[in-house]
């Protein structure tokens, strides 16, 4: 993570779309870190224990007692690979060190506000008509945000149909709060290191005018749940925001 006392650190995040910050928030998430940790670590066990997985070797022959502690670790690893995507709405794992502006964290949003398209299954067709698509919803998630990404998925869908362009999603939050996002950023990376808000108030409002330490702690408590909130779940709200980046499929 960057250096929450030098904001020199935090100007990668000038220029990044809504979804680039809602990873941002999410790779602070405590629990996505773990669960990420998880499935990375799984993963390393099994390539070391199935060294056959990495090469050109014959996999065991089906009902061999090898084959059947195969399968036990590659059903690890799915359980493991959901819990550290799908849970958080990606598509798949990302390592939460990749800031917004690496590569491979394009395209990685997956189902995070509950409804995903059907491609094949009982009630679609294997092969779907291109002027026609089909969406699924998760009942227990809101269906204000659900009906929202559809609204705004069906229309990107219309318009690469016909070359119009990509219509935007309808904003969740304001272009004042994304501004202050980068503080939100250093404020969340110092409370994480252990840093209380009154240093970290000193330190990222030094420049406040008129302010005493007081009201400098109470700006960096402001900005630190607010950070939390959005590390927390309000991510979320942030893919509703506009547009898909480049590399969403």
């Amino acid at each position: 993570m960057p250096d929450w006392r030098n904001p020199a650190d935090y100007r990668y995040t000038a220029n990044l779309t809504p979804h680039q910050w809602a990873w941002e928030f999410l790779r602070r998430n405590e629990q996505y870190q773990a669960a990420y940790a998880a499935w990375r670590d799984c993963c390393e066990i099994v390539d070391r224990r199935r060294p056959y997985l990495q090469s050109t070797g014959d996999l065991p022959s089906t009902g061999s007692e090898e084959a059947a502690l195969l399968d036990q670790d590659i059903e690890a690893m799915k359980q493991l690979n959901a819990a550290a995507s799908r849970a958080f709405g990606l598509q798949s794992p990302v390592d939460p060190s990749y800031p917004a502006t690496h590569p491979g964290t394009l395209g990685n949003w997956a189902e995070a506000v509950g409804v995903s398209e059907i491609w094949q299954g009982k009630f679609y067709p294997l092969v779907p008509k291109p002027e026609r698509v089909g969406l699924e919803f998760d009942v227990t998630m809101p269906l204000g945000p659900q009906l929202e990404f559809a609204k705004a998925h069906l229309r990107r869908r219309q318009a690469r149909l016909h070359g119009t362009g990509v219509i935007k999603v309808r904003k969740k939050t304001s272009r004042a709060q994304v501004k202050l996002y980068p503080t939100y950023l250093r404020v969340l990376d110092g409370h994480f290191a252990g840093v209380g808000p009154w240093r970290i108030g000193a330190v990222v409002f030094a420049d406040l005018p008129n302010a005493d330490g007081e009201q400098r702690k109470d700006r960096a408590i402001s900005a630190r749940d607010a950070g939390l909130a959005l590390v927390n779940d309000g991510y979320r709200d942030l893919l509703l925001m506009a547009s898909l980046p480049k590399g969403w499929k």
